[in-house]
């Protein structure tokens, strides 16, 4: 369970303010834009059935959509260059009476393995912030800068994708290859530790992957991203690949990574595969893999006059 935890300077003092994140009503993949063509005889991953956005609903993804863009990722690597979000969130999701609204689920890498996400949410009604978290998942060594100057650098070095020794071979044809992919992810359960009195939380797996990929000339035959959420609010992202030369030489790995600062396990056949201990400080740091942080709501929805985004 995540936690949305604001630093105010108020004079010379320092305020602390924590406020409970919740789970609310999913909704698809940005349902306001066109969702990507399926292959032939496949189900797009994100085609569940879901309430028309509202009014409210629109200008606030509209403001999301914005802020994210204000963001920019760029690779220290040798080849250096901008990594671009993907243009619509992959996830959306709110509980204003608990004290998170609004909240969305972006990726950045537009093709192959996503580099990183980001979680966006607000928190209650009369604290205009932002709150986000950013997650590394892929190997390249990243910076990621804010209009206010705040920086995001997560260490760099490959991560660890862990074969499912007893899984089929992936199938040739990707909508059967889709069938194994979720198949294998029913498979994996997991619960969060948190607040109160280390209480233990069931997390429930998002049935539909939220995004689909593949990279044949990096090894990535096909790729599925899927969600373990505290109600649809994610706390964990478990990426499913094929990985190999090519379909017929490629074996099945997963990893795992955190989206919320709660004590994380992930099970694989009732077995602990992956733990992940409490975010420091509930936020992490700008250098941690895992790190969040906030900041104020840029334009309110509706207004067309520009933010200073500080």
């Amino acid at each position: 369970m995540k936690r949305s935890f604001l630093i105010v300077l108020a004079g010379a003092s320092l305020v602390a303010v924590v406020l409970a994140s919740a789970p609310l009503a999913p909704r698809s993949a940005a349902q306001d834009e066109p969702a990507p063509p399926a292959a032939k005889g496949e189900k797009p991953p994100s085609a569940d059935a879901a309430p028309e956005a509202t009014n409210d609903e629109k200008l606030q993804l509209r403001a999301a959509k914005e802020h994210v863009a204000r963001l920019t990722l760029r690779s220290l690597d040798e080849a250096g260059g901008a990594v671009d979000p993907i243009d619509r969130p992959l996830l959306a999701y709110g509980e204003p009476a608990r004290a998170n609204s609004h909240g969305t689920l972006w990726a950045f890498g537009q093709s192959g393995r996503p580099v990183a996400f980001l979680e966006l949410w607000k928190g209650a009604a009369d604290l205009p912030f932002w709150f986000q978290s950013t997650i590394r998942t892929g190997d390249r060594h990243v910076l990621m800068e804010s209009p206010n100057g705040r920086q995001w650098r997560p260490p760099q070095g490959a991560i660890a994708r862990t074969a499912v020794d007893d899984a089929p071979r992936p199938a040739k044809e990707r909508p059967a290859r889709l069938r194994q992919i979720k198949s294998l992810a029913r498979r994996f359960t997991a619960h969060e530790i948190w607040d109160p009195d280390n209480s233990r939380f069931e997390l429930r797996l998002l049935v539909q992957p939220v995004h689909r990929y593949d990279d044949a000339p990096h090894g990535i035959q096909d790729g599925a991203v899927f969600i373990f959420a505290y109600g649809t609010n994610p706390e964990i992202i478990l990426l499913m690949e094929a990985l190999g030369t090519s379909v017929e030489e490629s074996r099945w790995r997963y990893s795992a990574f955190p989206t919320g600062a709660a004590e994380l396990h992930v099970e694989f056949d009732g077995r602990e595969v992956w733990v992940r201990p409490r975010a420091p400080g509930v936020t992490g740091q700008p250098t941690d893999d895992y790190w969040m942080n906030s900041m104020p709501v840029e334009t309110p929805p509706g207004d067309d006059s520009p933010g200073d985004g500080e």
